[in-house]
C-alpha cells in the first residue's frame, strides 16, 4: 500500500470519448459517484482522465497546431487554438460549474494557450517540429479535461470530495538518450522508486487529506528526473491508469471506453462477434498484437506484474459487465471453449525467400533479418520450412518494396546463380486464433485449418507460438472477412453463416423459402446456423423472406424501392420449378446467371450454396460451373444428372475435382432417401442388380385413383390425404392431381408425356454404374405429346383417354390386378444386357404397388445379397412441392453439417419448460 495507505484504492480511467462533451462527462460523474456510494468507506477512488475526444480529438488538434506552425501557417495554428478554447469553454458552460471553479479553469486554459502560442512562435521561426516541443504541447489536453471533471465531481457532492493531481508532479520517467526525444525512443522507462516516493509525499500532504474521496489524475503526461515535461506516448492514458494502479496497489483498474469490452473478433468483419467476459493477460497481449481493439500490451504490464485485474467497460453502457483481464490462466482451463478470440491484421506483404541454395548453409536467416533490420523493417510473422528451402516473413505492405530490394541485394550472388529467388505477395492478411486453452486441447489446429479449407481459402504461410497460445496464418486480404467468419464459427463463437442462392421461384421454391422462414430460429438455436438467402432476386442484403414474392411480382422499379433489389430476377420462362402455372408473366428482370453466382459467392461470407429448384435446361453445365467455383449445390433439377451422358460425365468430373459438395436426393424420391439408399448399398460392397418402383407423385396418385387397390380406406400404402374406394375417370384424376399441386395445371399434357421418368431412370441407372444414354430408355408415355396442344385441346385430349383407361382398368381387375406406372432399371435384362423401362403395368393385388394410396411411392432394390424373392422395399408418401422442398432443406442442412454446423439436439429447448409444466405433463 502506497505511503502508509490502509484502505484499497480503485482506479478508474476514462478515455477521450468518455469526456468528449458535457453530456459524456455527466455520465462519467454518475458512474464514479455510483461506485463511491457502493464502496462506501471500503477505499478511495483514483480517476485517470484523457484529453477531450470527439472529432477531432484535442490531442490531435494540439499536435496539428505544432505541425501548422512548423509549416509557416501561423493563421492556421491560431485557428486551431481558438477551436480548442471554444471546445473547453462550451463544456464548462454546459456543465454549470460553480463560478469560482469555472473562472479558475478558464484562466488556466487561457494561460496555457498563451504559453503554447509562445512555443509555436519559436516553432514557426525554426520551421522545425522539435520532438520535445511536441511532447510538451500534446499533454495540455489532459490537464484541462481532468480539472473540469474534478470540478464536476465536487459539484453538489454532499461531503464527497476529489482533488486534482497533475501526474507530472509525481510520475517520473528516465531521461531519453542524449539528443533523442521521448517520442522517438522505444518507450519511457518508469522510475518506480522516485514515483512512489513523490506520490507518497502528495498523499501525505494536507491537500490530499482534505479530499477523502479520492483524486483526479491527468493521464498521458509525466516528467523526467530533470523536470522536463514529457508524455507516455501511445495509449499513454491507459498506461497511466495501470501505473497508478501499481503505485497505489489498487484492487482493480477499470478502463472506461466506448465499447462493451474485448470482442471475440472485429465486429466490422464478424457482426456476430461477442464480448468476452474474461481473458488472461497473455491472451490480451496476443489479441492486441494482431490488431484487436484492446488496451496496448505495454499498458497492461504494470498491472500484470502487480497481479491487479483490469476491467474494460463502456461509459455509455455502464450496466454491462464488460471484460475482465486477469493474471492467472486457471479460469481459462475451465472455459467451454479453448479459443477466446480471433484477430486479423490487414495490409500485410509476404516476403518469400526460397531456393536450393539455402539448404545446409548457416547464416541465411541472419542475413535476411539483418538486411531487413538495416532499413528499419519490423517482421510480424515468420514461417520456415523444415527442409531449409524457404523462409517467409510477413511485413507491412508499406515496406514491401524496400524489403524486397534490400533482400535481393543481400542475396545477389545466389540470385545470379539462380539458386535463390525472392518474391513478394501482397496485399495479404494475418488471421490469428488466440487462447490459453489451446495448449491442453487436441485438434485445435485441425479445426482451424479445416474451417479455412471448407471456405475455399488458400493458406500462404503458417506460424504457431511455442506457448501454443496462438495459431496464425497468412491469406489473401480479399478473403480476410471470409476467413475470420469461417474460423469464428468453427469454434462456436458465432453462428455458421452460409450464403444461399435459390434458383426457381415456383411452388417448390416458394415452399422452400416458407420453410426457411418458419425454421430460421430453430436452425439458429439447434444448429448454430445462420442461412442468409442472399440471391433469388439479387439483393444487397439478405432477402426479406416474408416479402420475397411481393418483390418478385412487383412492377418494374418497385422491388428496388421495396427491398433494395439490384436487378436479378428468376424468369419463370427460363428458370421455373415446373409447378407455378404463371406462364411468362410476372418476371422481374432478365435472368443473369453470372451476376447471380457472383453475388452468392460473396467474399465476406465463408460458405456459399446454390439451391436449384428449377427444371431449366442447361442445368448440367451450370452445376459443373458452380462446383468449379467452389459453391455447394443442392438440386431437385432432374436434367442435371439425367441429361446427355457426355454432359453427365462433365458433371461427374466437376464433382470429383471440386472441394464443394453436390446433393441431388430430391431429383428421384423427394424427401425420401432413394438415391442415398442405393449409394449406401454399393458402399457396403453389395451389387445392385435391379431397381424398380413407382416414383412419380402425380402418376402414383392418378393410377391409385383410377385403379384403387385392396382395402383403400384402411391404413398402409404410404400415401397421405383423403382415401377413395371407388375408381374415377382418368381425366378427373388428372385434374385432382393438378389441383393438389402434383402437376403443372398449365401443362398437364406435357407431364403425361412422362419425360421426367426418363430422367429418373437415367439417374438411378448411372448411380448403379450403367452408362445409359437417353435413347437407351424404353419409355411408354401415358399420353402421346408429339403434337403440342393447349387450352380446350388439352382438356379434350386428356378426356379422350377416359374410355381407353377404363378398359385397361377393368381388364386388370378381371385378372385380379391393378394398374400402376412402374419404372425399372436392371444390369441384366431380358436380352442379357442393361435395360431401363417405364410404363403402365398390371400388378397383383398382393404386390406392394397395389396397396399404394394417394401420392405414394414404392421402390424395390434387388441386390446380390437381397434376391428377387426378398428384395429391399422402400415405401412412403411422395407428396407434392412441400415434400420436395423439405427434401431440399434436408440436403441443405447436410451441406451445413459438413461445414461445421452441429445439431445440439433438444436439450437446450428443455430450459424453457417450467417445472410446473413438466409436472403437469407427468400427471397427465
Amino acid at each position: 500500500m502506497c505511503a502508509g495507505e490502509e484502505m484499497p484504492w480503485m482506479v478508474n480511467k476514462f478515455g477521450g470519448t468518455s469526456v468528449a462533451s458535457a453530456e459524456a462527462m455527466r455520465m462519467v460523474k454518475d458512474i464514479v459517484m455510483g461506485q463511491v456510494e457502493t464502496r462506501g468507506d471500503a477505499g478511495k477512488m483514483a480517476v485517470v482522465v484523457s484529453a477531450m475526444g470527439g472529432k477531432p480529438k484535442v490531442t490531435d488538434l494540439l499536435l496539428n497546431s505544432v505541425a501548422l506552425a512548423a509549416a509557416g501557417n501561423r493563421e492556421g495554428s491560431e485557428a486551431v487554438l481558438t477551436s480548442i478554447r471554444a471546445k473547453h469553454s462550451q463544456a464548462i458552460e454546459l456543465l454549470g460549474l460553480p463560478a469560482e471553479d469555472s473562472e479558475r479553469i478558464q484562466a488556466v486554459v487561457e494561460s496555457d494557450l498563451s504559453d503554447i502560442r509562445v512555443l509555436l512562435k519559436a516553432v514557426h521561426l525554426m520551421r522545425h517540429e522539435d520532438g520535445k516541443m511536441r511532447e510538451l504541447v500534446s499533454g495540455f489536453g489532459e490537464v484541462w479535461s481532468s480539472q473540469i471533471l474534478c470540478a464536476l465531481l465536487n459539484k453538489n457532492s454532499e461531503g464527497r470530495r476529489f482533488c486534482f493531481l497533475n501526474a507530472r508532479r509525481v510520475l517520473i520517467v528516465a531521461d531519453p538518450p542524449e539528443g533523442e526525444a521521448m517520442s522517438t525512443s522505444p518507450g519511457p522507462e518508469i522510475d518506480w522508486d522516485e514515483s512512489l516516493s513523490r506520490l507518497g509525499e502528495f498523499l501525505s500532504s494536507e491537500e490530499a487529506k482534505s479530499c477523502p474521496t479520492g483524486i483526479v489524475i491527468t493521464g498521458f503526461v509525466a516528467s523526467t528526473k530533470a523536470g522536463v515535461a514529457t508524455t507516455l506516448q501511445r495509449d499513454g492514458s491507459d498506461y497511466s491508469a495501470s501505473i497508478f494502479g501499481k503505485l497505489l496497489q489498487a484492487s482493480a483498474v477499470q478502463i472506461w471506453t466506448d465499447v462493451d469490452g474485448v470482442l471475440s473478433a472485429d465486429p466490422r468483419k464478424v457482426p456476430e462477434a461477442k464480448v468476452l467476459p474474461e481473458v488472461s493477460f497473455n491472451e490480451a497481449v496476443e489479441l492486441a498484437y494482431f490488431g484487436a481493439k484492446v488496451i496496448h500490451p505495454k499498458t497492461m504490464q504494470p498491472a500484470v506484474t502487480a497481479g491487479i485485474p483490469i476491467l474494460i467497460k463502456n461509459t455509455f453502457n455502464p450496466a454491462f459487465p464488460g471484460t475482465r483481464i486477469f493474471t492467472s490462466s486457471t479460469a481459462t482451463k475451465d472455459r467451454r471453449r479453448c479459443i477466446c478470440g480471433f484477430s486479423t491484421m490487414d495490409n500485410i506483404a509476404l516476403l518469400n525467400l526460397e531456393g536450393m541454395g539455402m539448404a545446409g548453409h548457416p547464416g541465411v536467416a541472419a542475413r535476411l533479418f539483418g538486411a531487413l533490420q538495416r532499413v528499419g523493417i519490423s517482421v510480424i510473422l515468420i514461417s520456415q520450412a523444415s527442409s531449409e528451402h524457404s523462409i517467409s516473413v510477413a511485413i507491412e505492405v508499406a515496406g514491401a518494396a524496400a524489403a524486397k530490394k534490400v533482400t535481393e541485394e543481400a542475396f545477389a550472388v545466389e540470385i545470379r546463380s539462380e539458386t535463390v529467388a525472392v518474391d513478394v505477395i501482397s496485399p495479404c492478411c494475418i488471421v490469428a486464433a488466440i487462447g490459453d486453452g489451446m495448449s491442453h486441447t487436441t485438434g485445435v489446429s485441425g479445426r482451424f485449418f479445416e474451417a479455412l479449407g471448407s471456405a475455399s481459402i488458400n493458406v500462404l504461410a503458417i506460424a504457431q507460438g511455442c506457448s501454443e497460445r496462438n495459431i496464425s496464418c497468412v491469406v489473401e486480404q480479399r478473403q480476410s472477412a471470409k476467413a475470420l467468419r469461417a474460423v469464428h464459427a468453427a469454434f462456436l463463437l458465432s453462428h455458421l453463416t452460409v450464403s444461399v442462392g435459390v434458383v426457381g421461384t415456383g411452388t417448390i421454391g416458394a415452399s422452400l423459402l416458407g420453410m426457411l422462414v418458419e425454421q430460421r430460429e430453430v436452425l439458429r438455436t439447434q444448429f448454430h446456423l445462420d442461412l442468409q438467402i442472399r440471391a433469388m432476386l439479387l439483393s444487397g442484403t439478405p432477402i426479406n423472406l416474408a416479402r420475397w414474392n411481393d418483390s418478385l411480382n412487383a412492377p418494374p422499379g418497385v422491388e428496388e424501392e421495396r427491398e433494395g433489389m439490384r436487378g436479378l430476377g428468376a424468369n419463370p420462362c427460363d428458370y421455373d420449378d415446373g409447378a407455378n402455372g404463371r406462364g411468362d408473366t410476372g418476371c422481374a428482370q432478365p435472368l443473369d446467371v453470372p451476376a447471380f453466382v457472383d453475388f452468392v459467392k460473396s467474399d465476406h461470407l465463408p460458405h456459399s450454396v446454390i439451391v436449384d429448384c428449377s427444371t431449366a435446361d442447361g442445368a448440367t453445365s451450370d452445376h459443373a460451373s458452380w462446383l468449379s467455383l467452389g459453391l455447394h449445390v443442392v438440386s431437385s433439377n432432374k436434367l442435371a444428372s439425367g441429361g446427355a451422358l457426355g454432359s453427365y460425365h462433365e458433371l461427374l468430373k466437376a464433382r470429383d475435382t471440386s472441394p464443394a459438395s453436390y446433393h441431388y436426393e430430391t431429383t428421384v424420391g423427394g424427401a425420401l432417401p432413394v438415391v442415398t439408399t442405393l449409394q449406401n448399398l454399393r458402399s457396403a460392397g453389395d451389387e445392385v442388380l435391379r431397381i424398380e418402383g413407382v416414383l412419380s407423385a402425380f402418376l402414383s396418385y392418378i393410377f391409385n385413383r383410377i385403379s384403387p387397390g385392396p382395402d383403400c380406406s384402411g391404413g398402409g400404402g404410404g400415401g397421405g390425404g383423403k382415401q377413395h374406394k371407388e375408381p374415377v375417370a382418368f381425366s378427373k384424376a388428372c385434374w385432382e392431381a393438378a389441383e393438389q399441386g402434383l402437376m403443372d395445371l398449365g401443362d398437364v399434357v406435357k407431364d403425361l408425356g412422362c419425360e421426367d421418368q426418363r430422367r429418373v431412370l437415367l439417374i438411378l441407372g448411372r448411380e448403379m454404374g450403367l452408362e445409359l444414354e437417353e435413347s437407351d430408355v424404353k419409355l411408354e408415355p401415358v399420353l402421346d405429346v408429339s403434337n403440342e396442344v393447349g387450352g380446350s385441346e388439352t382438356v379434350a385430349r386428356v378426356s379422350a383417354l377416359d374410355a381407353e383407361m377404363k378398359r385397361r382398368v377393368e381388364a386388370a381387375r378381371g385378372a385380379g390386378k391393378v394398374l400402376r406406372y412402374v419404372i425399372k432399371v436392371e444390369c441384366n435384362g431380358a436380352n442379357g444386357r442393361e435395360e431401363a423401362t417405364a410404363g403402365i403395368r398390371e400388378v397383383e393385388m398382393s404386390h406392394p404397388y397395389a396397396g399404394l394410396k394417394g401420392a405414394a411411392f414404392c421402390v424395390m432394390y434387388q441386390t446380390k445379397r437381397m434376391g428377387e424373392s426378398a428384395p429391399m422395399v422402400l415405401q412412403g408418401p411422395m407428396g407434392g412441392p412441400e415434400t420436395v422442398a423439405s427434401g431440399l432443406l434436408a440436403d441443405l442442412l447436410r451441406v451445413c453439417t459438413s461445414l461445421g454446423a452441429r445439431d445440439r439436439g433438444h436439450g437446450h429447448l428443455m430450459k424453457s419448460a417450467s417445472s410446473a409444466g413438466l409436472a403437469g405433463a407427468s400427471r397427465s
